[in-house]
């Protein structure tokens, strides 16, 4: 019988946080430093869980001087591979490697002569006249007043968008007994960051996460900092459309909403 997988290591893999970890440390050993800036999270936040990982034996450290060196162990990765996926290699073998391509750092992997797993990164920042705590509050609770990008005609009165101000929470718009889902709330802290993970509104096969993060700016202004991360079957128009998409929502609607008090809709 093959020796049971710790459950230290399942525990370790189960956030969406450290998977991307390590992910950045299948293209080679990185810094302390260097994954913290990959990531909108305090610096502790990052610590703990590279500890877990490091608990887990999915990394090993080294230190060189001052720095903190950190390199990914395969060796739980080989025994969950052998244990669960050998059985099935023949069925698996194509979508590994084109998810092991992807990951090293790939743009696209072919998957069929139609279809391309893809991946992309919009980064965007912008400069709100309000503070942390008053941008924060129209990313969440006045969301309906703003967001253009609707699903349901709402014949120009504010859609019944909403996001549910906890860790788990829906960002969901309903329209009689019609609603659609676009994503999850993974992290909420109040003036701080918001994250978000889910398709919100692209079809097909694919994952996305989004992560706003605001930080003072002056006395009374505020930076917010997007970062949409999509992998999955996306073709180049809908990388485009979006990432104009969001600029639209935070360089204009959002900023006339916070700034100026100017909604998108009219009331309901």
């Amino acid at each position: 019988m093959p020796r049971p997988i710790a459950p230290i290591v399942w525990q370790a893999l189960s956030d969406p946080t450290r998977r991307r970890i390590l992910d950045l440390l299948r293209a080679g050993p990185a810094t302390t430093g260097q994954i913290c800036e990959e990531f909108p999270l305090s610096r502790f936040a990052v610590m703990k869980h590279l500890g877990v990982l490091e608990e887990a034996k999915l990394l090993s450290v080294r230190r060189r001087g001052r720095e903190r060196w950190n390199y990914i162990n395969v060796t739980p990765l080989r025994k969950i591979h052998e244990r669960w996926l050998t059985p099935y290699q023949q069925l698996w073998a194509s979508s590994l490697s084109n998810l092991a391509t992807l990951v090293d750092g790939g743009n696209s992997v072919a998957i069929s002569d139609t279809q391309e797993i893809r991946k992309f990164k919009i980064e965007q920042e912008v400069e709100l006249a309000a503070t942390p705590a008053r941008v924060f509050e129209a990313l969440t609770v006045d969301v309906r007043k703003w967001w253009a990008h609707i699903t349901f005609d709402s014949d120009g009165r504010t859609p019944n968008l909403q996001i549910e101000s906890k860790v788990g929470g829906k960002f969901f718009e309903v329209s009689g007994q019609k609603a659609v889902l676009y994503a999850l709330v993974t992290r909420y802290e109040p003036g701080v960051s918001l994250w978000l993970e889910g398709p919100m509104g692209m079809k097909g096969a694919l994952t996305g996460w989004i992560a706003f993060q605001l930080e003072p700016y002056g006395e009374t202004s505020a930076k917010l900092k997007l970062s949409h991360h999509v992998v999955g079957d996306v073709d180049q128009e809908t990388m485009d459309m979006y990432a104009g998409g969001w600029t639209q929502l935070l360089c204009t609607s959002l900023k006339k909403f916070v700034e100026q008090g100017e909604g998108t809709w009219s009331a309901a």
